[in-house]
């Protein structure tokens, strides 16, 4: 395995790392680190494992938020041997026995003792176009039996290994009084696994935790008034009666933003199943409504058009002025700024407002915006780890953009955060008679739809947005 090497005695693992994803690895081109072991058995299975996820992630960038990609990578980095032992802590001496008797056999039977194994590769690996036994095992099928000979035996070794813990434990029980008999409990309530699934989230940024927590938190009251209390009673039709409740209570929100408020609570469900695995199978599919065509044209954002550009700037000053005194406010100065480089880059809000001055950088004589992350503050975040990019600064931009950062005495180009952006916007695009299909983020498409015309090939379009 290209990926394994030994040193002193010791198998470690090496991975080379992409360049989108160097950011999360110090900046290095090289992963390595020690899988803790001396047995080679078990670190080839080790080793498979993390390449096997860490393709998964490499896979997965443009689907996840940078802060969804630190965990899994956070996680990735915390994997080892004794991940595998821990699963099977809560066996007894004569199980584990029992079970070690039924691994050596070579029958279909031990299949089922190694399903947890097999159901994490299968969540790691691409399965799409295997055949039925690759897609059993997430390998082809002649690796997938040597394979399957190296997951039995690192299974056995962690059953004994167990069994020893157990049996040090047992040695000195007997000098300690019998332990009072457990309380039965019935199942995981609703209210603790929406707690363990809160924990999960608290790497997001504040904004994001508090709606998640908002939302989800109502639904678990809305189970406590219908008597549903354990996770795994939940069903689909439950799902069903909570969307139309929230329909019913809010009769004159859009059907679609009812599907935006279900989200939270679908993710919290399908955590629940995939992740903890406290629900048996997928009780999500077809909650949210299914929207008319009619529904879909009234969402969504029409682009502006010449003409409505310069109406914007012909009278930016009527966003610059408090609609309460008429005064210019404090963010005056940052407006106009704002609104021109979202019309120059189709860059979203608050990957406008979270620029600094050190996001202005010079390449070769091309002057360019550098939208990224900072790791350490979720003050700095972008969509996804796609949204990382340079956009260079159109000539006609780029005079004004210059001699307003000559103006700043900080860092941060903005002091303005991107929900008063919004709101403010909001006002301002209504002074102008813009209809509600017209938003702030109706430059970007403005921005696409410019490209468009020009003949742009769509994959330097996507690489731009």
């Amino acid at each position: 395995m290209t990926n394994l090497f030994k040193r002193n005695k010791t198998y470690y693992i090496r991975l080379s790392i992409n360049d989108n994803l160097k950011i999360y690895f110090n900046n290095k081109p090289t992963y390595i680190r020690s899988l803790q072991t001396h047995n080679v058995n078990n670190a080839k299975v080790i080793c498979r494992y993390l390449v096997a996820q860490f393709n998964y992630i490499k896979k997965s960038t443009s689907m996840f938020t940078t802060k969804e990609i630190k965990d899994y990578i956070d996680e990735f980095k915390e994997i080892n041997y004794t991940d595998i032992i821990n699963r099977n802590t809560h066996l007894s001496i004569n199980q584990i026995n029992t079970n070690i008797e039924t691994l050596s056999e070579d029958v279909d039977m031990h299949d089922e003792l190694i399903q947890k194994e097999f159901y994490d590769l299968m969540n790691i690996i691409d399965l799409s176009g295997k055949k039925e036994d690759a897609i059993r095992y997430g390998i082809d099928v002649n690796s997938a039996k040597k394979f399957k000979n190296q997951i039995v035996q690192i299974k056995i070794n962690a059953l004994n290994d167990v069994k020893k813990s157990i049996q040090s434990k047992v040695n000195i029980s007997h000098i300690n009084q019998a332990a009072p008999m457990p309380i039965k409990e019935d199942g995981v309530t609703i209210k603790t696994a929406m707690e363990e699934f809160l924990n999960s989230r608290s790497s997001l940024s504040k904004a994001v935790v508090k709606t998640s927590t908002k939302r989800v938190e109502e639904f678990e009251q809305w189970c406590q008034i219908h008597n549903l209390k354990y996770i795994d009673k939940l069903k689909h039709k439950d799902l069903i009666a909570y969307r139309d409740y929230l329909h019913k209570i809010n009769n004159k929100v859009k059907r679609d933003t009812i599907n935006t408020t279900l989200t939270d609570t679908i993710t919290f469900i399908n955590y629940c199943t995939d992740t903890l695995n406290y629900i048996g199978q997928k009780i999500t599919n077809k909650v949210k409504f299914k929207l008319t065509t009619k529904e879909k044209l009234s969402s969504k954002r029409d682009s502006f058009t010449n003409e409505d550009i310069k109406k914007i700037l012909d009278n930016i000053d009527l966003i610059k002025h408090s609609s309460k005194t008429n005064k210019l406010n404090k963010y005056a100065n940052e407006y106009e700024i704002i609104i021109k480089i979202a019309m120059y880059t189709g860059a979203r809000e608050n990957e406008i407002c979270q620029l600094t001055k050190n996001d202005i950088k010079v390449d070769n004589g091309i002057n360019y915006i550098n939208f990224t992350i900072d790791l350490n503050s979720d003050e700095k975040d972008l969509k996804t780890i796609s949204s990382i990019r340079k956009i260079p600064i159109h000539s006609d931009l780029l005079p004004q953009l210059q001699a307003y950062i000559k103006t700043i005495k900080g860092n941060k180009l903005f002091t303005i955060k991107a929900t008063k952006m919004s709101i403010d916007f909001g006002y301002f695009k209504t002074k102008l008679e813009f209809g509600s299909t017209y938003v702030f983020h109706s430059f970007r498409h403005t921005f696409q739809n410019k490209l468009k015309q020009l003949d742009i090939e769509f994959e330097k379009i996507n690489e731009l947005v």
